[in-house]
């Protein structure tokens, strides 16, 4: 009789334990509450991701500017019924239209391609971005990596952002001791993610 009791809640704990190792869902009501330095952070996380590992197209990896934020923003305001849907799958049908190449190495404009996998999103830029700015980041390369690469998490989103901190070296006053800043974000969580 034991034997079941405890067998349903081996089971209870072990789904409250893997419900709480997503990340947010962050959806466009969510959105419209981020500041900006975040929605750009989470355009970032969700390009990084989408552009270089699931080999996506249609979206505006080279444009993480104001320009992208607003369009996202007005595409919602527009639209209060999707509002409730994950941003991951928002930004397919906002940016459905566009086709961007594949960055090449060149300058067009004050815009800046890097031609090597995952651009310049290393230890420098996660440096570089505030902290809502990271957990952002991370909740869109993440959640990309849970809808169109079957990931699965084992650790609630500030493990990742703890654990990108202590790699690249950025102590609790926000200081950057100069560790690994050339190795890629995307890299990193890669190899927290076997």
């Amino acid at each position: 009789m034991r034997l079941p009791f405890f067998l349903a809640l081996a089971l209870t704990i072990s789904a409250v334990a893997q419900s709480q190792t997503i990340p947010d869902d962050f959806t466009g009501q969510r959105w419209l509450h981020q500041s900006e330095d975040a929605r750009i952070a989470y355009i970032a996380g969700d390009s990084d991701c989408y552009a270089y590992e699931v080999r996506g197209h249609a979206y505006p990896s080279t444009n993480l500017s104001d320009q992208s934020t607003n369009r996202v923003s007005e595409y919602l305001q527009s639209h209060p019924a999707e509002q409730r849907l994950p941003l991951v799958r928002l930004f397919r049908q906002i940016f459905a239209r566009d086709k961007h190449p594949r960055p090449t190495k060149k300058l067009i404009g004050s815009a800046e391609y890097w031609p090597e996998k995952h651009g310049f999103f290393d230890g420098d830029y996660w440096h570089q971005i505030a902290d809502d700015g990271r957990s952002s980041y991370l909740a869109a390369y993440l959640s990309c990596e849970i809808a169109f690469r079957g990931k699965h998490l084992t650790r609630p989103l500030r493990y990742y952002v703890r654990a990108l901190n202590r790699w690249y070296g950025i102590d609790k006053d926000d200081n950057m001791l100069g560790k690994n800043g050339d190795e890629k974000i995307a890299d990193v969580v890669q190899r927290l993610l076997r």
